[in-house]
């Protein structure tokens, strides 16, 4: 009699055993994150995305659009320029254009645009009358000539805290273990009869 492991099958098993864990680990994160997010928006906004292979490792997605990011980082002249997007925001057609030419002066602050045709951050095809080009939003918005929603926001640095914590707390230590723990190994042993 010999014994044979079954490699193949239980790297398999194994792996959808991991992408059960990474699920879990998803929602924990997404939870996390969402209680410290500071707009309806970016909670709304943040969603569960695929499983991807890649170069042999699995991954599992976040995914979440301008409403996450601005939640993240922050918005003009409280804006956290740690921001990996930031560079290729501030060169696209999205970016106020009079923002960028004033940015030595005013920094990132919300600037009024000049009359005409503009796409905004969402990609929507957005109209300005010009009446508040080049104002300072922000300071109007402090004053109540304008709506609050033109002030700046804080960062609330929530995907950076729920990935902190997961790590912090041993959670996804916890979750890999408990995975490891469970898998039924002993079923990828098989006996042979010698000949």
């Amino acid at each position: 009699m010999g014994v044979r492991f079954e490699a193949t099958e239980c790297i398999l098993a194994l792996a959808l055993h991991i992408m059960d864990a990474l699920k879990k680990m998803q929602r924990e994160f997404m939870d996390q994150a969402k209680s410290k997010m500071l707009s309806p928006e970016a909670r709304s906004e943040l969603s569960e995305g695929d499983y991807k292979l890649l170069a042999g490792a699995i991954a599992i997605e976040i995914i979440g659009g301008p409403w996450v990011a601005m939640d993240e980082y922050g918005t003009g002249s409280l804006l956290d320029q740690s921001n990996p997007a930031l560079a290729e925001y501030v060169s696209s057609d999205k970016f106020n254009p009079l923002r960028r030419i004033a940015m030595p002066a005013t920094g990132y602050a919300k600037l009024g645009r000049a009359k005409g045709t503009y796409r905004d951050i969402f990609g929507r095809n957005m109209h300005s009358s010009g009446r508040l080009s080049g104002a300072n939003l922000e300071k109007l918005a402090e004053r109540g000539v304008i709506p609050d929603r033109f002030g700046p926001t804080p960062p609330s640095k929530a995907l950076q805290e729920a990935a902190g914590w997961l790590v912090q707390e041993g959670r996804v230590a916890n979750i890999l273990q408990d995975i490891v723990a469970r898998f039924p190994w002993g079923q990828f042993f098989v006996v042979t009869k010698d000949h």
